[in-house]
């Protein structure tokens, strides 16, 4: 193959959760993200962009520590051989 092309989007949903905590249980509370993610392939070469909670949604697992709003995460890939 010489040609190769890629494109997909989630969509992730997690319901709140109860951590535990001395002075009681602690409720972070639920959300959705929707990433997308975009590559092409030509030969040996790879290019990608990767766009993660298109929303800017703001969340979390654990209570008190955020996750990014927004990431893109790009680049190229190359296979060198003989």
């Amino acid at each position: 193959d010489n040609f190769h092309l890629l494109v997909s989007a989630v969509h992730e949903y997690r319901s709140h959760l109860l951590w535990p905590a001395a002075a009681g249980p602690l409720r972070e509370k639920g959300y959705r993200t929707i990433s997308t993610l975009l590559q092409f392939r030509i030969v040996s070469a790879e290019v990608f962009w990767n766009f993660r909670n298109v929303l800017g949604e703001r969340y979390g697992h654990v209570p008190g520590y955020r996750l990014p709003r927004l990431s893109n995460i790009y680049g190229v890939r190359w296979e060198f051989w003989n």
